[in-house]
């Protein structure tokens, strides 16, 4: 039996699947292949070291955000916050089109 308000979080979740699943690969990808040979190791245990520290710090936060607002008014936030996360990524001022489309894979 489907509960009321399933449907509405499969549609809402189910494209956002298939981008976790690209592109968390791809751009770790690219970094590790430009990354010199004598850093690699550093460079993973760096990347697992701070995503376990993020994941633990936001689970806090958001943790401390539901005590204050009520935990349905914390998730509905996460649930619109999350869309807009890509444009806290980095861009590089400055790069050419063509710069662009070599580091994306296009040339």
């Amino acid at each position: 039996m489907v509960r009321p308000g399933e449907e509405l979080d499969g549609l809402v979740e189910g494209p956002y699947h298939p981008h976790c699943g690209l592109y968390g690969p791809v751009p770790a990808t690219y970094r590790l292949e430009h990354t010199g040979s004598d850093r690699v190791a550093r460079t993973l245990s760096a990347w697992s070291v701070s995503s376990s520290a993020a994941i633990a710090t936001m689970t806090a936060l958001w943790g401390l955000l539901a005590a204050a607002i009520g935990a349905r008014t914390a998730i509905t936030a996460a649930g619109v916050l999350l869309p807009a996360t890509p444009l806290l990524l980095p861009r590089r001022q400055g790069a050419t089109r063509e710069a662009r489309e070599e580091a994306a894979g296009v040339v």
